[in-house]
Formats: structure tokens, sequence, C-alpha cells
């Protein structure tokens, strides 16, 4: 066996193109594979393919969080704190008003998945369960006169539809 440079190449984008381009020239027969970096038409033998179910079940055994079992120090603690709080999109993701009214105008005229379906008295019992003891804060009279306005011209609407 011997190791050759072929050809240099710059762009990194076209490595895959010229390493295609060469496998089509040569056949090389120490390639498996057919296609560059793709495992598309590589037939293996039954022998491989239950060397490959051993592994991938052996891993399955031990696959898991690397922290299992482990507990972060409290300095690293402290400095995931700090990282996430200097984070963009602590609570999710923030649209821009241009695609909002993307979003706004999809969803149009469609129904809700779970429109008209009761919840299960499961769900009530449990939903029920998280709310029980809870209270809500007080809110402003500026807060309150503002959704006043808001259900009066809603309703308003509402009513002219009709």
């Amino acid at each position: 066996m011997e190791f050759a440079v072929l050809e240099i190449v710059t762009d990194k984008e076209m490595l895959i193109e010229r390493e295609q381009a060469f496998i089509d020239k040569l056949k090389p027969w120490m390639n498996i594979h057919q296609l560059a970096s793709s495992a598309l038409g590589t037939k293996r033998t039954e022998k491989a393919r239950k060397r490959m179910r051993e592994a991938q079940k052996e891993a399955s055994k031990t696959r898991g969080s690397p922290m299992k079992g482990k507990k972060h120090s409290e300095e690293t603690i402290e400095k995931i704190k700090l990282a996430r709080s200097k984070q963009v999109m602590k609570t999710g993701r923030e649209f821009t008003d241009e695609h909002r009214a993307k979003l706004s105008t999809a969803k149009k005229g469609k129904q809700a998945h779970n429109k008209g379906k009761p919840f299960s008295e499961e769900s009530r019992a449990k939903m029920a369960a998280a709310h029980a003891g809870k209270k809500m804060p007080p809110r402003s009279e500026e807060y309150r006169k503002k959704i006043s306005e808001h259900k009066t011209a809603y309703w308003a609407k509402r009513r002219q539809e009709a």
C-alpha cells in the first residue's frame, strides 16, 4: 500500500467533489464506499453486520449522561449560572415584527388542534392540584382598566359580526 498526495485542494467546499472524481477514476480497492462522504450502496458482510449489532447493544448498555451519578462542584454551578445569565434568549426566541406577521398570516383561519376537546378528568385533577393554594398577585388599577377596555372592545366587535 502506498500513500501519496494526488491533488492539493485549497477550497474546502471542493474536497468531496475532488474525492469523488478520484474514486471514479482510480477505483481504489481499499475504498469500501463508492460515494465520497457517504455509506450509500455499501454492502457489508453478515459477519460485519453481526459485529456492528453486538457493538451497538454493548454501547446502549452504557449510554447515558456522562454526568450520571456525579455532581457539579459549587464553583462549576456558579460558572453555569453566570454563562446562562449572559444568554440573549433566556426564555425563548424573539421574533422580528416581519416574522411575527408571517406566523400570524399562516395561522389565520386555522383551528387549534385541541379546540372543542374537553380535558380528561385525570388532567383536570392534575391542573387543579397544580393551582391549589396559588393566589393571583394584586393587579394595579391601570392594568385592570386596560383589561376592561380590551374586553369591552372585543365583545363589541363580536356583537357587530353576529
